[in-house]
């Protein structure tokens, strides 16, 4: 028993068709997806956060200046040259 031939323009026919509806079936539940929430007002923005006792604490990140010079070996930071070829400015 030998199957009917489909014509080729009936199959590519056939085949946009299935493309088409599934696409389209597929961006249904995005069309039906409720809208976004409002933006938060200013005034909510700036309200104060809900944070616990700790992190009311001020904490504070020191960097040591080095008012000596202790040892002139590093002054140039292990490169030779200007400050305008290097970038290196101490």
């Amino acid at each position: 028993m030998t199957r009917p031939r489909i014509p080729l323009r009936s199959a590519a026919a056939a085949a946009l068709a299935t493309a088409t509806v599934a696409a389209l079936v597929s961006a249904l539940p995005a069309a039906a997806a409720p809208p976004p929430p409002a933006p938060p007002s200013d005034r909510s923005l700036a309200a104060e956060p809900a944070r616990h006792d700790l992190t009311r604490e001020q904490f504070y990140f020191v960097l040591p200046d080095r008012f000596a010079n202790g040892d002139a070996r590093n002054d140039r930071g292990g490169l030779t040259g200007s400050r305008l070829a290097t970038g290196y400015d101490p």
